[in-house]
């Protein structure tokens, strides 16, 4: 996601009303960071159909209980943001 646009950062974005906010927001040209906590195949999916609406999404794993976990999830963000998600 190296370019410069509106991006939104979603918690719990693979299933319910997070799947819904990606998905909505990629209507609408926004492409999202969300995370997600076991369900790599469901996060898979949703980034799959962000990209088929036009838009871009990066899942990654976080255990938000677990928060020893956060700085490297925040490394991660800021690797992202800056050089994509490949």
């Amino acid at each position: 996601m190296p370019e410069a646009h509106t991006i939104a950062i979603v918690t719990g974005g693979s299933r319910g009303l997070g799947r819904a906010t990606v998905e909505a927001l990629a209507q609408r040209g926004v492409s999202s960071l969300f995370t997600y906590h076991t369900n790599k195949s469901a996060a898979d999916e949703v980034v799959k159909s962000v990209q088929h609406s036009g838009a871009r999404a990066v899942a990654l794993q976080l255990d938000t209980g677990d928060t020893h976990a956060f700085p490297a999830f925040a490394d991660e963000v800021r690797r992202v943001l800056r050089y994509g998600s490949g």
